[in-house]
């Protein structure tokens, strides 16, 4: 009973890193894909003439993400005082991380 106990434990603890693993892996690939599209470098392109700063594809990512954030935040559909408290939060979080990645 005991051996079966760690062995059943063993499986698990295999199955839970190969899930992991392929997460891991999947997480890799779509961020890959995104960031050698086409469409991003032309959306960088545009924020970089924009700005007039150079701005790379990730750094076109965070400010998309904080736009996105924005318009979330600013939406005129009636939400309870609480999603837009949680937009607000989003929205700060956003600017952040844009400015960790000195996007200014």
């Amino acid at each position: 009973m005991k051996n079966q106990l760690c062995l059943d434990q063993s499986s698990e603890e295999r199955t839970a890193r190969q899930i992991t693993t392929s997460f891991t892996n999947l997480r890799i690939s779509i961020r890959n894909i995104i960031l050698n599209s086409d469409l991003l470098r032309h959306i960088a392109d545009f924020y970089t003439l924009l700005l007039e700063t150079s701005i790379n594809e990730v750094r076109s990512l965070h400010i998309i993400h904080a736009q996105i954030a924005f318009a979330s935040m600013i939406f005129p559909i009636e939400f309870s005082p609480f999603v837009r408290a949680v937009f607000f939060i989003w929205f700060v979080i956003t600017l952040f991380i844009c400015k960790k990645n000195d996007i200014k």
